[in-house]
């Protein structure tokens, strides 16, 4: 397993606010499905979200999002991307994808949030811990199309300990604010390899 650096961008609107950008440091990144399904009993829910977890509804996130948007268990992060170019490589960086979701390609201010995930070396599109990294085109050729935005498909919820911090930008990209979230887990913490006990 590795652990992702990713960014998210989220658009200001009247139903997603200073409030409740902050508020996700508490509470995590939900997927829609998260959010449109979401009821009293929170196990249940999240149960029934991970029933929704498959191959084919991970491409319909990626190939044919419009269709499913409003319902998707899949959450769409950007990790940055190296594409070919006719001098070489060219370099597209998490953070250009992220500002263009989250102010709409210049339209409003939003908000990008740093977090991170557990990728899986290989395809995991039923298993809610791990992201796939779909950016991957040695394992996810179908998802090439979209290659240069960098994905990583979280799955359901990013727990709110894997946030770092949010900032917010105006729709010309200049900085407004930024939210530590105080409940943040470094990975560096965490990822040592500890050796058997002898």
């Amino acid at each position: 397993m590795l652990l992702q650096w990713c960014l998210k961008g989220i658009s200001e609107h009247s139903h997603f606010t200073d409030a409740h950008a902050t508020g996700l440091l508490r509470k995590g990144i939900p997927s829609r499905w998260l959010l449109s399904y979401a009821g009293s009993n929170a196990f249940a829910d999240v149960s029934a979200a991970q029933q929704t977890l498959s191959q084919a509804a991970l491409d319909n996130h990626v190939n044919n999002y419009g269709a499913v948007a409003g319902n998707t268990p899949y959450i769409s992060l950007s990790a940055g991307s190296v594409v070919p170019a006719s001098h070489g490589v060219s370099v597209r960086p998490a953070w250009r994808t992220a500002l263009d979701f989250a102010t709409q390609g210049g339209a409003v201010s939003g908000y990008i949030f740093r977090c991170w995930v557990i990728l899986s070396p290989k395809p995991s599109a039923g298993l809610s811990p791990l992201a796939d990294e779909v950016r991957e085109l040695n394992i996810f050729r179908q998802f090439f199309t979209f290659h240069d935005e960098g994905e990583v498909a979280a799955k359901i919820l990013v727990p709110h300990r894997q946030i770092e911090w949010v900032q917010k930008f105006d729709a010309r990209g200049n900085f407004i604010f930024q939210a530590d979230n105080p409940d943040f887990v470094d990975p560096l913490d965490i990822c040592n390899l500890i050796e058997v006990v002898a």
